[in-house]
């Protein structure tokens, strides 16, 4: 099923002429809300705490930032955005 995506005022694109302007390939958003629900649940697991604890503890400056927790709360925010209908631009 091909979508029409709106480009400017009045003018619609196909997702294959869309593809094909801007180099890209259009894929399904599920498959990146699933893939972050995957991340965010493997980091609570690793961790042993969910996300929201761990924002406490960041905020409470009870644990130190590492580049692997700053991973697990970019990809917590960015479901919570997108859940909440807002992509965060």
């Amino acid at each position: 099923m091909e979508h029409q995506f709106c480009v400017n005022k009045g003018a619609t694109m196909d997702t294959k002429q869309l593809e094909a302007r801007y180099h890209i390939k259009i894929q399904p958003a599920s498959s990146l809300v699933d893939s972050l629900i995957s991340r965010v649940h493997e980091y609570e697991h690793q961790h042993n705490m969910t996300s929201s604890q761990m924002l406490y503890a960041l905020r409470r400056n009870k644990t130190t930032e590492t580049k692997d927790i700053c991973s697990w709360i970019n990809d917590y925010r960015t479901l919570k955005k997108l859940r909440n209908g807002r992509n965060g631009v």
